[in-house]
């Protein structure tokens, strides 16, 4: 094994330019979750090859003892590993007595510290590991104290340059450079955001010292002042720094609205980012991991156009070796630190997001670290990391789906272009939820949202923006709401599309008031659990298919099916279940809106009807539903949400069409259900369903039959929701991947198309 990285790091200036190694030749591998899984439990197999038994602690060097075992055991708990599990409770009490004089490595034990805090329960179940916060205490105060100044007679830290040497010892230092630095902030943030209370002018110093450091391209060097122009690693320690330290010491600064929110070396830091990031295999893991703290201190899902997290990802899978390890590059030392710097990118990148905070041209920003704030709060909540990010509106809206909800603030009206609206409303069809909160003591966005031509009015004619009630499930889906703040919500009868506050809820979660304000850090906890079921998805994913060209084998239409009524509560749901197929079996389905007059099951042989309330059909409607069937045509109807109403009179439906003999429970056996290769033998159904189904196993359709063949099947449960693909606390019916399944099934029967035999697994 090569020397430890935190050793080799101190040649640092000297490597800051060398490329990285050559990774050998392969097969391009694509972004997607399941990828960056597998790459995590064979990174994760391979750092526990290495561990070492006889001493309880993965190998170690020189004057940095505690450095290696503390950043492979950071990325094995921040990947899942209990801190329970013999070996690293091993690891986790070695670290503890270890008397540490090095910044690299209490910079990165504060990590671990801070990452059993973050596990609740699973580490204070373990007297050995209780004591995590006195630790993190106990290391953060001799980081700060070691910070490169001279104090002042009456204790502050108001002279001396702020920075960071590699020696930590408890005792003010002289000089320092950037690297050092980044890891004595990340570890004393650690702390911060664990609750041990930090000098608020430490924040200062720490801002102060990379402000007058940055270069003239606003990135940093290595050490202050070195060149005008830094090098990449050190921008995003210097970047990183930055937003860590303005969080901290400029909270209060924003309980007003109208402040600048990015102050000028930040936006430098940002634009730098903008022009010059770029990934590959050339730059070291160290960066790797210094871009990842940029991305999460800043909340950016992308710098410019340049989405950091899926360029990095990528690198990663594709450089990945077969044992799981990742070869250093330049700075990275052994495989241990390197496939450990990979680790943590992957990991801690990979956070589920909860919510996007929509960068518009308006003051979108009066509570810069509000989400922040909330987001800290919640990983403790949930007992699991979460996060949040920036997305702005010149990006696509397919990547907004990483997050279920997307938050839109500001104290002033918002002007949205007719094209703005269109992309919000289309993120809402697609099955997300839109929050928009008033900021402020005054009412201008409020009444600029919920007016009679105000931004709901345009992003949902014909259905109205009402107060929700207090029995809303919003209230109390996860924690109950004492107060009395009041909501407003679009539904389409499914769901809550969109919500509405007129209460200024960030300046609660800026201020980080978590126990003064319990109701404000509570609420929007419960709007996650409303959007999500608890169903959180990673960062980079989407619950929405790429639409992409392709030859088909077979083209057919299909048919919304039309009548008074809320025929169509999710306008997606269709386009979705044509894209995944387009994409799986290359069928290509033309939806199209019919009433069921003009529907000729000749040239449409599919139909879906759906609702969410009482089913009328007139008698022209009825006989030319029993028209369409009886010439062939096929349709699938559903309860849209698990609508009672709509389930008992669809019933009274089809037995005054079909008559009621005709209307049966269809068997397991059914061909539709037994298609060769395509067999779905038990079916997954949502919370709700669960909880009043006797049996929660098998598919429950109805089916009206002409002769002898099912002509209309039928779904008390929903499956319009779960075609669109979202989780959701209120809807009752199927999870999206059987309900996709069943619609599948019946397509291929009513087409009359036989697909290829997917391949055996």
């Amino acid at each position: 094994m090569s020397k430890s990285w935190l050793v080799i790091l101190v040649f640092l200036p000297a490597w800051l330019g060398v490329p990285g190694l050559a990774q050998e030749n392969r097969a391009a591998i694509s972004f997607s979750d399941d990828a960056v899984e597998q790459a995590i439990r064979a990174g994760r197999k391979f750092l526990w090859s290495q561990y070492e038994k006889d001493s309880g602690h993965w190998a170690e060097y020189g004057d940095y003892k505690g450095g290696l075992t503390s950043i492979v055991a950071y990325a094995l708990l921040s990947a899942g590993e209990s801190p329970q599990q013999h070996d690293m409770r091993q690891a986790l009490e070695w670290l503890a007595r270890i008397d540490m004089q090095k910044t690299y490595c209490l910079g990165l034990r504060c990590q671990v510290w801070a990452v059993l805090g973050e596990r609740g329960s699973e580490a204070r179940s373990q007297p050995a590991m209780s004591d995590w916060k006195q630790r993190l205490s106990r290391d953060a105060d001799k980081i700060i104290k070691s910070a490169c100044h001279v104090p002042s007679p009456d204790g502050h830290w108001d002279t001396g340059n702020g920075s960071y040497s590699y020696e930590c010892t408890g005792k003010p230092g002289s000089s320092g450079d950037h690297s050092n630095t980044q890891y004595a902030v990340l570890g004393v943030w650690a702390a911060a955001a664990a609750g041990v209370n930090v000098p608020g002018d430490y924040w200062e110093l720490v801002y102060n010292h990379f402000k007058m450091t940055q270069c003239d391209d606003g990135s940093w060097d290595y050490q202050s002042g070195s060149s005008d122009t830094g090098k990449g690693s050190m921008a995003a320690a210097g970047l990183a720094s930055m937003f860590v330290a303005y969080d901290f010491f400029c909270r209060e600064r924003f309980i007003d609205v109208g402040y600048d929110p990015t102050p000028q070396p930040i936006r430098a830091g940002l634009a730098w980012f903008e022009k010059n990031l770029k990934i590959d295999q050339a730059i070291t893991l160290y960066y790797l991991y210094g871009i990842e703290r940029v991305g999460m201190a800043s909340g950016y899902k992308f710098f410019g156009r340049k989405d950091w997290y899926k360029m990095g990802a990528e690198d990663l899978l594709n450089t990945q070796r077969a044992d799981g390890a990742w070869t250093p590059r330049a700075l990275d030392g052994d495989d241990l630190s390197a496939t450990s710097f990979a680790m943590l990118f992957l990991v801690r990148g990979r956070n589920p997001v909860l919510f996007n905070r929509l960068e518009y041209d308006g003051d979108w920003n009066n509570r810069p670290r509000a989400l922040a704030n909330l987001t800290r709060w919640m990983s403790r909540s949930f007992e699991r990391d979460v996060t949040w990010q920036i997305v702005n509106l010149n990006t696509d809206v397919e990547d907004w789906h990483d997050a279920p909800i997307l938050v839109i603030t500001g104290s002033e009206p918002p002007e949205f272009s007719a094209q703005d609206v269109e992309k919000l409303r289309t993120f809402v069809c697609q099955g997300g939820m839109i929050f928009t909160v008033n900021e402020g003591k005054e009412d201008a966005f409020d009444q600029a949202v919920r007016g009679k031509d105000g931004l709901y009015a345009r992003l949902f004619p014909g259905r109205e923006l009402k107060e929700l009630s207090p029995e809303s499930d919003i209230f109390s889906c996860h924690a109950a709401i004492k107060s009395q703040q009041k909501l407003y919500g679009v539904s389409n009868g499914i769901r809550l599309m969109a919500v509405h506050c007129p209460g200024d809820l960030p300046l609660s979660w800026q201020t980080d008031a978590r126990t003064a304000a319990a109701d404000d850090f509570n609420l929007a906890a419960n709007l996650v659990i409303y959007a999500t079921d608890r169903n959180l998805r990673h960062r980079g994913t989407s619950n929405w298919p790429t639409e992409k060209p392709f030859e088909p084998r077979k083209t057919s239409r299909i048919a919304r099916i039309e009548y008074s009524g809320n025929f169509d509560p999710e306008p997606l749901a269709l386009r979705r279940f044509a894209t995944l197929m387009a994409q799986q079996y290359r069928i290509k389905l033309e939806v199209e809106p019919a009433h069921l007059g003009d529907l000729k099951a000749s040239q449409t042989p599919l139909a879906f009807l759906t609702g969410t309330g009482e089913l009328h059909l007139s008698e022209q409607e009825k006989a030319a539903l029993k028209a369409y069937a009886e010439s062939g045509g096929t349709v699938v109807m559903d309860a849209a949400g698990g609508s009672e109403q709509f389930a008992d009179s669809a019933m009274s439906v089809l037995a005054d069409v079909f008559g009621q003999a005709n209307v049966r429970f269809l068997p397991e056996h059914s061909p539709v259900l037994r298609l060769p290769g395509f067999e779905i033998t038990s079916a997954k159904y949502r919370r709700v369903a669960r909880a009043h189904l006797s049996s929660a196993k098998n598919v429950r359709l109805w089916a009206a039959y002409v002769g002898d063949r099912p002509a209309v099947f039928f779904a008390r449960e929903d499956m319009t929701a779960g075609l669109t693909g979202y989780s959701s606390y209120t809807c009752s019916g199927y999870e999206p991947a059987t309900a996709f399944d069943i619609v599948r099934n019946i397509a291929f029967v009513s087409l009359g198309y036989t697909p290829p035999a997917p391949p055996k697994k």
